[in-house]
């Protein structure tokens, strides 16, 4: 069924909890004797000039050390067996609502295997449409695509002040998802938000 409005959403920081993520690759880091401050300084410079990888992370962790980073980066797979463990509560119920009214777009920062890896544990993926890995940090140049596609008939869901800045010089709505932890209350205030805006 065409619909006639699409919303492009967010993925980290907006439906699943990414600093819970980053949180379980640090332990994973201290098992192996590594600081929470360098593990800290390490996940920093990972993602100082291009987007997070695990095997980026372990060469700085351990540099020289190949046996290590190996052993690391197949312990670090196992973060991502438990299914839905980084989803916030009731997100599954707020995308669900949304694709019965909107064209739903994920729109999420990183390295593509890595996104994908995770949107995977998340069990999100049906809900969308399209999914669209970029590694451009602002997201400029997606959004003005689906700006050209959907005119004023689309809004932007995002955590990030800079791309809600951006989607608003394209002259998209935003709407800038809090930080932290969310659940079923917060998602359905959203909603409201949403349709609201679009009626």
């Amino acid at each position: 069924m065409n619909k006639d409005f699409a919303l492009v959403v967010d993925f980290d920081g907006t439906l699943i909890d990414s600093s819970n993520y980053k949180q379980s690759l640090f332990l994973l880091a201290k098992d192996f004797g590594v600081a929470l401050i360098k593990a800290n300084l390490a996940y920093k410079k990972t993602t100082e000039k291009q987007p997070f990888t695990v095997g980026r992370f372990s060469k700085i962790l351990f540099l020289k050390n190949i046996q290590k980073q190996k052993q690391f980066q197949a312990k670090a797979k196992l973060i991502f067996i438990e299914p839905k463990q980084y989803n916030f509560l009731g997100v599954e119920k707020f995308l669900n609502n949304l694709q019965k009214t909107y064209e739903l777009y994920l729109l999420t920062y990183g390295e593509k295997s890595h996104q994908l890896m995770k949107l995977k544990q998340s069990q999100l993926a049906n809900f969308f449409n399209s999914i669209i890995v970029t590694t451009q940090a602002g997201k400029h140049d997606k959004l003005a695509k689906l700006h050209e596609k959907w005119g004023k008939q689309i809004a932007v869901l995002d955590d990030s002040a800079d791309v809600c800045n951006i989607a608003k010089s394209l002259g998209i709505k935003s709407f800038q998802i809090r930080k932290g932890l969310k659940d079923e209350a917060y998602y359905n205030k959203l909603r409201l938000r949403i349709n609201n805006y679009f009626q």
